[in-house]
């Protein structure tokens, strides 16, 4: 991944990876490891909106509301640890 407001400069660098390195230009990146990239002239702006989402339904959490006290315990202990996983990654 590289970034700069210079293209000049991107294309200078990726012309000397590419003479090091087997590479493909991706174009501009759009999502990458759960984060989002959105530009705008003078900045970037990243989030993990979709990520969140993906969690929350990979959960199947979509339509529910939870209490400290309420609830039945996860029935598989591997599905929960990542969960918890995937929340330390979010943070």
């Amino acid at each position: 991944m590289v970034t700069s407001f210079d293209e000049e400069d991107i294309s200078q660098l990726k012309t000397l990876l590419h003479s090091t390195f087997h590479m493909k230009d991706l174009g501009r990146l759009n999502y990458f490891l759960g984060l989002e990239v959105h530009y705008a002239p003078t900045s970037i702006f990243v989030n993990q909106h979709k990520y969140i989402d993906d969690l929350i339904a990979l959960a199947s959490l979509t339509k529910s509301t939870f209490r400290r006290d309420e609830g039945d315990l996860l029935e598989d202990p591997t599905f929960y640890r990542k969960l918890v996983g995937s929340l330390i990654y979010l943070s």
